[in-house]
Parts: structure tokens; C-alpha cells; sequence
């Protein structure tokens, strides 16, 4: 069985950012306002192309880990994570 080896470069981890800031331009277009559902997919193919535009030997897997960065990087971004109950109400005393 063959092991799989993904080499992220600096200069493929820098490609994240860009990938999500035109990932949110691409957003902000009216035309594609009714299909924000399939934005990770989106994502995954930006990320696949700049592996490709960097002459990545194979761009899939480089590409779909950029793409899926890319849109996680915005939720995490974007305070999707919030605490469904006050600290002090989940921990009585923890205040004092």
C-alpha cells in the first residue's frame, strides 16, 4: 500500500488568504446570491487552480486542503463560534 505525502509549501499557504479573499468577492456578487450553499465547493476549485497556476506536480490534494482552509478560515473569521451561555452561568462560582 502507498503512503500519501502532501507537501504545503510556505508559497501554497500564503495562497489561502487569496483564496478567501476572492472567495468573498465572489460572494458579494448579486448574480450568485441564491447559490451561497455551494461556497465550499467554490473554494475547493479556487484552491485546486492556484495549486495548479503554481505548477504543483500533483494539485488536487494541495488545492482541496487550500480550499478547505480558505473557507474555514472565514467562518472562524467571521465569530461564527460563539458560547451558547454566559461563563458565569456555566460555571456557577467560577467569579467569585
Amino acid at each position: 500500500m502507498e503512503q500519501l505525502e502532501v507537501l504545503l509549501t510556505p508559497e501554497l499557504l500564503a495562497m489561502v488568504p487569496l483564496v478567501a479573499f476572492v472567495l468573498q468577492m465572489i460572494k458579494k456578487l448579486p448574480v450568485v446570491a441564491g447559490y451561497m450553499e455551494y461556497a465550499p465547493l467554490v473554494s475547493i476549485g479556487l484552491g485546486v487552480a492556484s495549486a495548479y497556476m503554481m505548477n504543483v506536480e500533483s494539485p488536487i490534494i494541495p488545492g482541496v486542503i487550500i480550499g478547505l482552509l480558505a473557507s474555514g478560515s472565514y467562518d472562524v473569521l467571521k465569530g461564527q463560534v460563539k458560547p451558547k451561555e454566559p461563563v458565569e452561568e456555566a460555571v456557577p462560582g467560577l467569579l467569585g
